[in-house]
Parts: structure tokens; sequence; C-alpha cells
């Protein structure tokens, strides 16, 4: 079976690094994006399983790249994140179809487990 193909998309690289390091670790194949146009970039060019996109980013935020997503790639799963104690940021992406919204830190396991869920693979 191939690696569950996984855009990670964090504009802070000492979150983005380690989370993907760690997930290459759990057998994913990962691609990191520091910003909404990054991760555009890639998704024009690449095919992914699955997408965890933090909300709150300079620039374009996750919820733009969200509604971006569910227009040119509708069955990509959206994995949100935040860090931002704001409850409406997550009840907006889940609205917007986001998969599932996380709260920062989030631990390996639990990040893991609904990858998993989302793309179908455990």
């Amino acid at each position: 079976m191939r690696a569950v193909r996984v855009l990670l998309v964090d504009d802070e690289p000492e979150l983005l690094e380690p989370l993907a390091a760690r997930l290459e670790r759990r057998g994913f194949a990962c691609t990191k994006a520091e910003s909404a146009e990054d991760a555009l970039r890639l998704l024009g060019g690449q095919s992914f399983d699955c997408a965890v996109v933090d909300i709150i980013m300079p620039g374009r935020s996750g919820l733009d790249l969200l509604r971006c997503m569910r227009q040119e790639w509708p069955a990509i799963p959206v994995v949100l994140m935040t860090g931002h104690g704001a409850a409406e940021l997550p009840d907006d992406g889940i609205s917007l179809g986001a998969a599932e919204c996380l709260h920062k830190p989030v631990a390996l396991d639990e990040l893991v487990t609904c990858v998993e869920r989302v793309t179908c693979r455990s």
C-alpha cells in the first residue's frame, strides 16, 4: 500500500518541520507549505490524499485556502488546526467543508488517527 500523501500548511516552520518529520516516521508522505499561496501552487501540480491546514496565517487564511480547495479540489479532505481560542473559527471551517478541526498543540496520535479517518485508511 502506498503512503498517504499529506499536504501540511502552517506559517510557523518551527511547528511545520517537526510535525512533518514525525508523520513521515509514521509512514506518511508529507509535503510542506508555509502559506496558502504555496499550498495552492503545490495543489496545482501534485495530488494529495489529505491537507492539514493552520487556520490563522498571514495573507490568505486557512479558511480562504479551504474555500479554494472546496471549489478546485473538492475530493481532498481538509483537517484544520488552530492554536487560537476563537470558538467560531472551527465552526466556520466545518461549515465550509472541513473534515475536522483540531486544536494546537495537536498530539501526534490524535493527528494520525484523524488523517487515517478522513482518508479512510486505518
